[in-house]
């Protein structure tokens, strides 16, 4: 059956990316992590070409890093937040802003406690299971039971496809991504497997003698046009502010077109199998009993 080798084709898929995800690491960036801070410090006003170079140096190699201009009593600032640090890396910094600015000198290197960090990853870990949760039990209510597995197991594949494709990136979860990237791959999942389960109507076509790769097809022609058309609005809004936006804003972006691509891919390839299998498995089931106790 299509739908089965579907079904099996989208958890290979998923277990590949977690496997590659627990090689890169999952990076939970500075909003949740205790850090360092290095302070450079000069008479001149610092300009992006010393900022271009410090991020070409150090990208990716101290964990996220942030930079920010400061003002320090008459003097510019430049505040480098990194993750992970030593004595050498913030005088190598100093050394690259002395090419630029003569009267660049190290102001200090501080290390940062997150006292919140920790506290903050499980409240936005609560808030993105209540979101999931609801979603789910509002499929089922409205879809039943075969709706309310679908939704479970779609959304969950999408957000842990997310989750590991960010990690293979190399891309750095801060309070925003976290929460925002999560809820939105978790809700656009769910709603597309909605609209499909719904194109699908399960019931009528099981008394009408229809299999799940039948099911599946009906859906897909009932349904590809929402989903398509929801799949590419999205897409368009996170390309074009990757297009436009820089620094975290393009981040941000660069993770919600992933979240996109993700629960459309998970959606097709475990959502909507898993309700047809379901469906057909468990409704025929209920079919049988019904009929053997008329029998009886």
């Amino acid at each position: 059956m299509m739908q089965s080798r579907n079904l099996k084709l989208g958890i290979l898929v998923l277990v590949i990316a977690l496997v590659a995800a627990l090689i890169f690491g999952v990076g939970l960036g500075q909003d949740f992590t205790d850090g360092y801070l290095v302070r450079i410090n000069s008479a001149n006003a610092f300009d992006e070409v010393t900022v271009n170079k410090i991020y070409e140096a150090f990208g990716g190699k101290l964990g996220e890093l942030r930079i920010q201009y400061a003002q320090d009593h008459y003097n510019a600032q430049l505040l480098i937040h990194v993750q992970k640090a030593e004595q050498a890396d913030a005088d190598k910094m100093v050394e690259i802003a002395l090419e630029d600015n003569e009267g660049a000198y190290l102001r200090g290197f501080d290390t940062v406690t997150n006292h919140n960090g920790a506290a903050a990853f499980r409240k936005y870990t609560f808030l993105v299971l209540v979101v999931y949760l609801l979603g789910m039990a509002y499929v089922w209510y409205r879809q039943g039971r075969s709706g309310g597995v679908a939704a479970l197991a779609g959304s969950s594949a999408a957000f842990l496809l997310v989750i590991a494709i960010q990690s293979i990136a190399g891309m750095y979860f801060s309070e925003a991504t976290f929460m925002g990237v999560s809820v939105l791959t978790i809700v656009f999942a769910q709603m597309m497997i909605y609209l499909l389960n719904d194109s699908a109507d399960a019931k009528a076509g099981l008394l009408a003698g229809e299999d799940a790769d039948t099911l599946a097809k009906k859906a897909w022609i009932g349904g590809k046009s929402k989903v398509i058309v929801l799949t590419a609005a999205i897409a368009i809004f996170a390309l074009t502010g990757c297009v436009m936006a820089e620094g975290i804003i393009r981040n941000f972006m660069t993770a919600i077109l992933m979240g996109a691509c993700s629960a459309a891919l998970m959606t097709v390839l475990i959502g909507l199998p898993t309700y047809v299998l379901f469906a057909h498995k468990y409704m025929l089931k209920a079919g049988a009993k019904k009929k053997a106790k008329a029998i009886k």
